[in-house]
């Protein structure tokens, strides 16, 4: 050990020696101070070659258009292209930095030979994967065009498809509300179409491993989303069907309430007490689905209640109290006039059904509770007895009872 220190010693201070490791360190701090710098400036660089780029093609600031339909906006263009400097800057950075470390382990005889390796195996590497690269360009090149047509067939799908969202285009049969959702439905078609397209010119589709992982994808598909396709097919059904759209009243079940978002997969319904329900689609197909707003807005929906009342009342006294008390109600409407139907004689007393239309199905609760408070007002007020809930006592001549105002 002392014998090794004192040899190097010596030779640090024998002539030669000593110019030799001045000269490797005075190759290493220039290096070192060169690289510091280029990559100071590369940011400056970049920014100054994205100034220039953006000189020579103007369209990346303001879109690609094509006979003025937006294809891409310029949002993304002006993204893309920050995104091809970055890549740019962060490549020369890696270039120097990689080139500045190669020249300072190869000035120290010690480490060079395995540097010269390093860049062998390195150069070797690279030579491999360009030949790859060429042999692979052809199905690259059948890949990009399959791209290239998956996307040009989106773009006119969606143009078609706002324009039949917007009124614009008019399509025999085709309702403006099937537009979207045709359109995820042909855009879901499309992109897998593409993928299936593609897959035989990826070099790994032959290999038994790509085979197996396809086989188990489509294992784990098929056995765990049976639910979900359930969903999917029921409601592409509902939505064709034009069972109920968004913003109409629907009765499913016990539920009431407003439709105020659909998908392929749900629905949900906002009922009168701010609560939102979520139904599955396939769920909303096992149970007739009443709709109050589908006619609502052009002939009005019959609102309809029932009272009893006792023989000895006339029945056209009656049929006045119960228009009268329809009249004096908020949200009905008075076309068409309501109208009363005597649905059943029974043995103490007879039914009778008012029927009135109202424009506000959203508002049905509100209108049943006005309309029953003004039918008890207005019988009040007239001194006739409603014989609902029936009544067992026995009366012996005794008045009806009628609440005191």
């Amino acid at each position: 050990m002392l014998e090794t220190l004192t040899n190097t010693f010596l030779f640090i201070w024998d002539d030669a020696g000593l110019v030799s490791l001045l000269a490797h360190i005075a190759v290493a701090v220039l290096v070192a101070v060169l690289a510091y710098i280029i990559l100071n400036r590369i940011a400056q660089l970049t920014l100054i070659a994205a100034f220039q780029w953006a000189l020579l093609h103007p369209w990346l600031n303001q879109g690609l258009t094509i006979k003025g339909a937006e294809l891409v906006p310029q949002a993304v263009m002006q993204q893309v292209t920050r995104s091809l400097v970055a890549l740019f800057r962060v490549v020369l950075q890696v270039l120097v930095l990689g080139i500045t470390l190669i020249i300072l382990f190869s000035v120290v005889p010690d480490t060079r030979k395995p540097v010269l390796g390093l860049l062998a195996f390195m150069g070797h590497t690279l030579t491999k994967w360009f030949w790859l690269f060429v042999a692979f360009f052809p199905n690259l090149l059948s890949i990009g065009l399959i791209c290239l047509l998956g996307w040009g067939a989106l773009k006119i799908i969606h143009a078609i498809t706002r324009a039949i969202g917007n009124h614009s285009l008019v399509i025999q049969g085709f309702h403006a509300d099937w537009a979207r959702p045709t359109f995820q439905l042909l855009r879901v078609f499309v992109v897998v179409s593409v993928i299936t397209m593609s897959f035989p010119y990826l070099p790994v589709y032959d290999s038994p491993a790509f085979k197996a992982m396809g086989l188990f994808i489509g294992a784990l598909i098929s056995f765990g989303a049976s639910g979900a396709i359930a969903n999917l097919v029921a409601g592409v059904l509902l939505i064709y069907n034009r069972a109920y759209t968004i913003g109409d009243v629907i009765t499913f079940n016990e539920t009431f309430g407003t439709v105020v978002s659909k998908n392929l997969l749900t629905t949900r319904i906002r009922t009168p007490k701010m609560v939102d329900v979520v139904l599955p689609n396939s769920l909303l197909l096992t149970a007739p689905i009443t709709n109050h707003s589908e006619n609502a807005e052009a002939m009005g929906i019959l609102l309809h209640t029932t009272v009893t009342i006792g023989y000895d009342v006339p029945w056209e006294t009656v049929h006045g109290l119960l228009k009268e008390a329809a009249a004096n109600t908020p949200f009905v409407l008075e076309s068409p006039a309501p109208f009363v139907l005597q649905t059943k004689l029974d043995d103490l007393y007879v039914h009778y059904e008012l029927n009135a239309a109202t424009d506000k199905p959203g508002q049905m609760p509100r209108i049943y509770s006005d309309l029953h408070q003004h039918i008890l007002d207005t019988f009040n007020a007239a001194n006739v007895e409603i014989m609902s809930p029936q009544i067992h006592d026995v009366r012996r001549g005794i008045s009806p009872y009628i609440p005191k105002t």
